[in-house]
């Protein structure tokens, strides 16, 4: 259950993301990285199911009844942009800062997860750049095997060169 209305709505963010990352026509790198190994792939905005690719994302949500009134809340002025920054000592959602322009669009939202009891411990860091990058890095520790399995994933969009496709154009 949520509550729209007390903290910043970075699930509606994340929805007005992938609606326009589902129109888009641009390129992404994904990269996955697990235990030392590296995979990169080039891939359309198109071929990828953004809600699932960003489901974690959703966990950044600090709109949840259950959430209310747990937040140490700051927010910081400044001459370019206001952060943000909610922190909680018990919850999974261990701290979000979210950065945003003079005019409230967001630039970046940051946040930390946190999963632990006695058999499982989780820690994951997310970061969020609007129509530009999205990274997850996370570990994850299983006590009673002592495994640790460290990993990140980012989606960076492709930079296109426009003076290359302009002069490509005039040719």
């Amino acid at each position: 259950m949520e509550n729209s209305d007390l903290y910043f709505p970075v699930e509606k963010l994340l929805e007005q993301q992938i609606d326009s990352l589902n129109k888009s026509n641009d390129n992404w790198i994904k990269t996955v990285q697990e235990n030392g190994k590296t995979e990169e792939k080039k891939i359309n905005a198109k071929e990828l199911t953004w809600k699932t690719e960003l489901a974690m994302f959703y966990d950044l949500t600090p709109n949840k009844n259950a959430y209310a009134g747990k937040f140490k809340v700051d927010t910081v002025f400044k001459e370019d942009e206001n952060i943000i920054t909610y922190e909680s000592e018990n919850l999974k959602l261990a701290m979000l800062i979210i950065r945003q322009n003079k005019d409230g669009s967001t630039k970046a939202i940051y946040g930390d997860l946190r999963n632990q009891n006695l058999f499982y411990s989780s820690y994951y860091e997310l970061s969020f750049v609007p129509n530009s990058a999205f990274m997850i890095t996370g570990r994850q520790i299983l006590a009673f095997f002592n495994s640790k399995k460290e990993f990140s994933i980012s989606w960076v969009k492709e930079k296109t060169d426009s003076t290359t496709t302009v002069q490509n154009e005039q040719q």
